[in-house]
């Protein structure tokens, strides 16, 4: 997962993991405040929360944008 900063943050998952898991454990390792919000996005397309990795078009070490939504 890339910032607009361009930082990146690695995650390993596995198809059936859900997209809101993935921004949840991303939040803790970019030690985000907990109110943030982040939407996910891959191909300028923003991640359905309640989709899994499998559904979506997502392959092994594809990167993905995070957006942080100010509260």
């Amino acid at each position: 997962i890339r910032d607009k900063a361009g930082r990146d943050t690695l995650l390993l998952v596995t198809a059936a993991t859900k997209v809101q898991a993935v921004v949840e454990n991303y939040c803790k390792l970019a030690q985000l405040p907990p109110n943030t919000r982040v939407r996910l996005e891959f191909d300028d397309e923003a991640l359905d929360p309640n989709d899994t990795i499998g559904s979506t078009e997502i392959e092994d070490d594809d990167m993905l944008t995070a957006y942080c939504i100010e509260p």
